[in-house]
């Protein structure tokens, strides 16, 4: 977290580091990213002293369980790309895709990512 109170732009951080991937390996980062993301929360929330904050950080590690999932269907994995994944995330994914359903999908991630990431802007702001 930043002194400001905000958290970091990760995405942000990291975007330049993924779009230098081939892009079919894009999404499979993404899944496996958030999949971190959610072991974190679930640590955050083992350690949090207030119950209603540690439900809602299972909340948050519940949604981001829910993108990857949604990620590895929508993008089956391909035999060659695990020598590409290497733990970076992109955000831009939806509107690349070429598939309208993908879209859809990964518009329905961004949209519980945004859930989350509320969540985590209020506790910041509550102990800042």
């Amino acid at each position: 977290m930043s002194e400001t109170g905000s958290l970091p732009d990760l995405g942000g951080q990291v975007r330049p580091l993924i779009q230098a991937l081939p892009v079919g390996v894009q999404p499979r980062i993404m899944a496996t990213l958030e999949r971190a993301a959610a072991a974190r929360y679930r640590t955050w929330a083992g350690v949090s002293p207030e119950p209603m904050q540690a439900e809602g950080l299972r909340a948050c590690a519940a949604r981001e369980e829910g993108v990857a999932a949604r990620i590895e269907m929508a993008f089956p994995p391909q035999s060659d790309e695990q020598r590409h994944i290497g733990g970076v995330l992109p955000q831009t994914l939806a509107s690349s895709a070429p598939d309208a359903s993908v879209r859809e999908i990964l518009s329905a991630c961004a949209q519980l990512e945004g859930r989350s990431a509320e969540f985590l802007e209020a506790i910041v702001n509550r102990h800042s």
